[in-house]
C-alpha cells in the first residue's frame, strides 16, 4: 500500500524544502510539492515536522561475547530500539573465534539476526586470527557481501592481531577491493599499564581511563595509517576520541593519503571526568576511553574540516549487573555503553 507523506520540511544531504514524499513498496517513488492521491494510498501529514533520512549505524555490538558475558542487547531489542531513534540500519561486527574460520563466525552472528531483527541489518567481519586458512576466506566473505574487515590492535590473547598479521590481511583485503578498519589502540602498552595499576592496588574505574592514556591511541592510529599506506589498502579507524589520533589522520593527508576516521557521539558529548564519580564511573567504562574537553573541540574540529567523516554509536550495552562483576577490580568491567 503507497504511503504518502505530506507538507513536511525534507532534508535530504543537499536540499531543505517542504514537500511530500511518495513510498511504494519500501521505496521513494516521487518527492514534490502537492503529489497526486491515488486510491488505497495511505496520507501522512507531517506539516510542521522534519522528515529525513533513517540513519545508519556504522558500529553497533549486538549480542557481542566479551569478558564472560553477552552485551545485552538482542538482535531484536537493539534494531528495535535503534528504529525508535530514527535509525533503520544498523552494522554489527562478526568476530572471528581465534583457531575458528571466518564463515562459521558468520554462521553464528547470522543465526542471532536471522528472524529476530525488525530493522535492517548487515555485517563487519573482524578477524581475529589472519592465517593462510583465514586468508583463503577473505574472497569468500567478500563474496558474501562483507566488504570491511576490522583489525583489533588491542585485547591480546582474544582480539588483537599483531603488526605482521595485520599488513598481511591489508594486503589481501586489497586484492578484493575491501576496506580494512582497526581499534587502533596500543594493546601492549595498555596491559602493561593495567598490570601497574593492579600491582598497586589502584582498582577504581578511573584507573581504565588512566591505563590507556592518548599516545596508546596516537601512536597505534599512526602505525595503523603507515601499514595501510604501505600497502596501499582503504583504511579506516573506528570509534576515534582524541587530539592525538586525529593528528595522525591529518599528518596523512601530507602524503596525499586517505584514512577515513569515525567518532562516536560519546566523544564528542562527555568528558573523563565522569571516571571520578567512584564506582558510578563504570557506567562510562568503554575502551577506547572517554577523553578530556580539549579532546572534544578536536573531534568537532576534524568534523567541520571533513578529517572525521563518520559518527556512529559504538553500542555494546552491559547491565548494570554486569557491570558489578568488575566492583574491585576496574579491569573487569565488561567494556562497553549504550
Amino acid at each position: 500500500m503507497p504511503i504518502l507523506l505530506q507538507n513536511g520540511r525534507v532534508v535530504t544531504a543537499d536540499t531543505d524544502s517542504i514537500c511530500d514524499i511518495l513510498v511504494e513498496g519500501e521505496q521513494i517513488s516521487a518527492l514534490g510539492r502537492r503529489l497526486p492521491v491515488s486510491a488505497g494510498t495511505t496520507v501522512l501529514d507531517c506539516t510542521g515536522k522534519l522528515v529525513v533520512p533513517g540513519g545508519i549505524d556504522p558500529h553497533v555490538h549486538l549480542e557481542m561475547p566479551f569478558m564472560g558475558t553477552f552485551s545485552s542487547d538482542t538482535y531484536e531489542t537493539g534494531t528495535r530500539a535503534a528504529l525508535h531513534g530514527g535509525t533503520t540500519t544498523v552494522i554489527d561486527f562478526v568476530l572471528q573465534k581465534q583457531g575458528h574460520s571466518l564463515r562459521a563466525a558468520l554462521e553464528e552472528w547470522q543465526g542471532r539476526a536471522t528472524g529476530n531483527a525488525v530493522g535492517d541489518y548487515s555485517f563487519h567481519m573482524a578477524v581475529t586470527d589472519f592465517n593462510k586458512n583465514t586468508k583463503a576466506e577473505i574472497a569468500e566473505i567478500v563474496a558474501a557481501g562483507i566488504t570491511s574487515f576490522k583489525a583489533f590492535m588491542a585485547y591480546k590473547g582474544s582480539l588483537m592481531i599483531d603488526d605482521a598479521q595485520l599488513i598481511g590481511l591489508m594486503q589481501e583485503v586489497k586484492k578484493h577491493g575491501g576496506l580494512v578498519t582497526a581499534h587502533a589502540t596500543n594493546g601492549d602498552v595498555i596491559d602493561a599499564l593495567i598490570a601497574k595499576h593492579r600491582a598497586e592496588g589502584k582498582l577504581a574505574p578511573i584507573y581504565h581511563y588512566l591505563s590507556q592514556p592518548e599516545v596508546t591511541e596516537a601512536e597505534a592510529s599512526g602505525r595503523f595509517a603507515d601499514l595501510a599506506n604501505y600497502a596501499g589498502t582503504e583504511a579506516y579507524i573506528v570509534h576515534m576520541t582524541c587530539e592525538g589520533a586525529l593528528n595522525q589522520v591529518r599528518h596523512a593527508t601530507r602524503r596525499n593519503q586517505r584514512v577515513l576516521a569515525e567518532t562516536c557521539i560519546q566523544y564528542l558529548l562527555l568528558d573523563a571526568s565522569l571516571y571520578a564519580h567512584d564506582f558510578e564511573g563504570a557506567q562510562v567504562v568503554m575502551s577506547p576511553p572517554l577523553r578530556e574537553k580539549k579532546d572534544q573541540a578536536a573531534l568537532w574540529a576534524g568534523l567541520n574540516q571533513g578529517l572525521v567523516q563518520v559518527v556512529g554509536t559504538d553500542h555494546c550495552p552491559f547491565l548494570w549487573e554486569q557491570k558489578l562483576a568488575g566492583k574491585d577490580d576496574f579491569s573487569k568491567i565488561p567494556n562497553g555503553h549504550p
